[in-house]
C-alpha cells in the first residue's frame, strides 16, 4: 500500500502489526494505536514457513516428547499443578505451572528470573489497552458500537476475577518458545538432551523446596 496520508499509513501499519505504530514505536504497554491483527508475513518469511511445514510433524513429535519428559519428571513435586489441556495434539511449546497461591508463584518467578502470567506483558487482557479503549481501525467502531449488537459492548481491566486468579498463580516454563513476553524465559528447548532436562527438573525441585 502506498499513500500520502500519514494517518492512513499509521492505521494500516497498526492493523497489520497488532496495533503497533511504524518502526514498532508504541510496542510498550499503553501505546498501541488500534486493535490490529498479525499480518506481518512477507515473501522470505513465507518461503521459510513452507520449508518448515514439511518438517512440522517431526517438530511437533519432538516437542511433545520433550514436554512429556519434563512434565512427568516434575509432576510429583508438592505445590505444583498444571493447566488442563483440552487438545493433546497441542503444539507443546510451553508448560504452564499452577501454584496454590499468588505469593508462591511470585517467589518461584523471582528465582527463575521470570514473572507470573498476570505480569508477563501485553498478551494479558488487562494490558490490552487498544481493546479496553475501543481503538478500532476505522470510525465504524464495530463490534463495540454497531448494528450487530443491541447495546454497547464494554471491557475493562480486571473484569474477569477467576481468570486473574489463575494468571496470578501461573508461570510458563519453556519447552520450545523462549519469550519473556509470554513469561517463558526459563526451561528447556527442542534440542535439550536428557541431562539438560534433568538439570531443569533439579532446579525446579530445589526452588520449590526452598520456598514451600
Amino acid at each position: 500500500m502506498v499513500t500520502n496520508d500519514y494517518d492512513l499509513y499509521e492505521r494500516a501499519f497498526g492493523f497489520h502489526d497488532q496495533g503497533h505504530k511504524p518502526l514498532r514505536t508504541g510496542l510498550e504497554i499503553g501505546n498501541r494505536s488500534i486493535i490490529g491483527i498479525n499480518l506481518r508475513i512477507n515473501e522470505l518469511t513465507g518461503a521459510v514457513a513452507l520449508a518448515q511445514l514439511r518438517k512440522l510433524d517431526r517438530i511437533l513429535l519432538r516437542l511433545h516428547g520433550q514436554k512429556t519428559k519434563l512434565k512427568n519428571a516434575i509432576s510429583d513435586i508438592p505445590g505444583i499443578g498444571f493447566r488442563r489441556i483440552n487438545d493433546e495434539g497441542e503444539c507443546s511449546t510451553l508448560i504452564t505451572l499452577l501454584f496454590e497461591t499468588k505469593e508462591t508463584a511470585e517467589h518461584f518467578g523471582e528465582r527463575i528470573n521470570s514473572k507470573t502470567l498476570s505480569n508477563s506483558g501485553w498478551h494479558v487482557y488487562n494490558n490490552m489497552e487498544q481493546i479496553i479503549n475501543k481503538k478500532t481501525v476505522s470510525n465504524y467502531n464495530c463490534p463495540f458500537i454497531c448494528g450487530v449488537n443491541s447495546h454497547d459492548i464494554n471491557y475493562q481491566a480486571h473484569m474477569l476475577p477467576q481468570t486473574d486468579n489463575i494468571l496470578e498463580r501461573a508461570i510458563n516454563i519453556s519447552v520450545g518458545v523462549v519469550d519473556t513476553g509470554l513469561g517463558s524465559g526459563f526451561g528447556i528447548n527442542i534440542n535439550s538432551d536428557d541431562d539438560e532436562i534433568a538439570a531443569a527438573v533439579e532446579n525446579i525441585r530445589r526452588i520449590m523446596k526452598d520456598i514451600m
